[in-house]
């Protein structure tokens, strides 16, 4: 019995002595300095911000949706808050959509519409024009979709949309810059080998998708060299017709006036 009293003793002796350095740890630790602030850090701190507020435009509201008797799709919206005028048209035309014997004709396609000039202007003065006025015309590729985007000053709104229309209604494909492209594709498919993480996700969408699938068979050198300018004019008839389309305007614009334009 008394061997058992001391042992008990002999733990609340060891968590005493435990509590005491704990608590002598915790004064001397309130004891020391607080590192100092940067500046900085200071200045942040005292900043204050208004709350965001955040509003999705909506069709029917803000955003007004016509169909066109040729069947495109216009989403119109005004904004006025500055002098701009922007524009994206979007197409059904993706890699998806290829003919299994011609791989990689939607991402040359996309390309040579703006670098390709048109059929009323040359590739050289096209890009002449565009940087003289400030407008900025761009297209992309995705699996899905072959994408247009403008953007210009409202001051310069009708030129940049006269651009913008012949561009999407008539490119002329010169095989200029279709074979300077052409190479830099090669170079950048050569290089895929030297990249680990672009092999890497190639072989995995390989495996994925497996050969029945676009996305399962990438693009290879001798596909991108096989392309001509004929298959561009091809797919470009075939997808990138007005009753495949969907246009977006917003900017500093009367919507009557230009749904009348388009």
């Amino acid at each position: 019995m008394l061997t058992r009293r001391r042992g008990v003793r002999s733990q609340i002796s060891s968590w005493l002595a435990l509590a005491i350095l704990v608590s002598g740890c915790a004064v001397a630790g309130s004891g020391r300095q607080a590192a100092p602030r940067s500046p900085g850090s200071v200045l942040v701190q005292r900043m204050s911000f208004s709350p965001l507020e955040l509003a999705i435009p909506r069709v029917g509201r803000e955003v007004e949706r016509r169909v066109l008797p040729n069947g495109l799709v216009l989403y119109l919206a005004t904004d006025r808050s500055l002098p701009v005028f922007k524009a994206y048209a979007l197409f059904r035309a993706g890699s998806l959509y290829e003919e299994p014997s011609k791989p990689g004709v939607a991402q040359f396609t996309a390309s040579q519409l703006r670098a390709g000039g048109t059929d009323v202007m040359s590739f050289g003065a096209l890009n002449e024009e565009l940087e003289v006025l400030g407008i900025s015309i761009e297209a992309g590729v995705s699996p899905e979709t072959i994408f247009v985007s403008m953007s210009a000053l409202a001051k310069h709104a009708d030129r940049a949309l006269e651009l913008f229309a012949d561009i999407l209604r008539r490119p002329a494909f010169d095989t200029t810059p279709l074979e300077t492209y052409r190479g830099r594709v090669v170079e950048d498919l050569r290089r895929v080998a030297e990249n680990p993480s672009r092999l890497m996700m190639q072989e995995f969408s390989r495996v994925m998708y497996t050969e029945a699938h676009p996305s399962g068979r990438p693009l290879t050198s001798a596909q991108a060299g096989a392309i001509r300018r004929e298959d561009l004019l091809a797919h470009f008839r075939r997808f990138l017709r007005p009753d495949n389309m969907y246009l977006a305007v917003v900017g500093d614009f009367s919507v009557d006036e230009l749904g009348a334009k388009v």
